[in-house]
């Protein structure tokens, strides 16, 4: 079967971070090394070739972790189940493990360990999906968007242009974690609208449709689309997490908002 070595690495590194390394086809003494421990934890005779007992085991268990993820709700990307890990920074496997990682308060570092693989399984035994948590939440310049892998702070300002500088001191980071959860399931891109994320007291009183102390003005809601997804879609999916108390309210309309979904925690 088609392995290289730079496969062998990423998949080493993405699943209990057996290999710490540069990604390549070099067979190093990091990556030897790292093709003992690899076949010492799946109980293979010790040795430092990756053969193809090794390269069966190392799909088998990447694939677990891809189908664990898929069903948690987490994309894994347009390969699907493959058993792979993304040559560049784990690629769309990496950023699932980094997305499940952050919605379970879990250190995020795209590598699939015991604590990771133990909540995934625990998760799936239990038939759950993982929730994000919205105890101990930051506020403005205190979230730690590390966690958040696909965003930046100044995706949720205000960006009236005239009215504020921005008032993201407003923003809770819950809602932020709504955002991230919501791309991960859908594995595209999340685009919140010019006027849907914070909005100051004088940008809302401007804004057509909105209300008077909308959960904008708190921080607390975001009007966004996501890409190559159709409205009905991310509503439906949104309306899922209504029930599960992950946000409180959302909705959409062809008026003021011309397509895209509201969620407001």
């Amino acid at each position: 079967m088609s392995f290289t070595v730079a496969q062998a690495k990423a998949n080493m590194h993405g699943m209990y971070g057996n290999y710490n390394g540069a990604i390549n086809n070099a067979k190093d003494a990091a990556y030897r090394n790292a093709v003992y421990a690899f076949r010492a934890r799946k109980g293979l005779p010790p040795s430092r070739y990756f053969n193809d007992a090794c390269i069966s085991a190392s799909i088998a268990e990447v694939k677990e972790l891809q189908t664990l993820l898929t069903r948690a709700g987490f994309s894994v990307g347009a390969s699907g189940i493959d058993g792979r890990f993304g040559l560049t920074d784990g690629g769309d496997t990496g950023a699932a493990v980094a997305a499940y990682q952050a919605s379970r308060g879990l250190r995020v570092d795209k590598v699939a360990g015991t604590q990771t693989m133990g909540a995934l399984r625990a998760g799936q035994a239990a038939g759950s999906k993982p929730v994000v948590p919205i105890p101990a939440m930051q506020t403005g310049a205190n979230i730690d968007f590390s966690k958040y892998p696909n965003f930046k702070i100044e995706e949720f300002a205000c960006r009236g242009g005239w009215c504020c500088d921005g008032s993201l001191y407003l923003l809770n980071e819950a809602i932020v974690a709504v955002a991230q959860h919501i791309r991960s399931h859908f594995g595209r891109p999340l685009i919140i609208t010019k006027v849907g994320g914070v909005r100051c007291q004088a940008l809302n009183r401007v804004t057509y449709g909105a209300i008077a102390n909308s959960k904008h003005t708190q921080g607390k809601a975001i009007d966004f689309y996501v890409q190559g997804v159709g409205v009905g879609s991310v509503l439906a999916y949104c309306r899922e997490l209504q029930k599960q108390g992950i946000v409180s309210y959302c909705y959409t309309n062809n008026t003021n908002m011309r397509g895209a979904v509201h969620a407001e925690i």
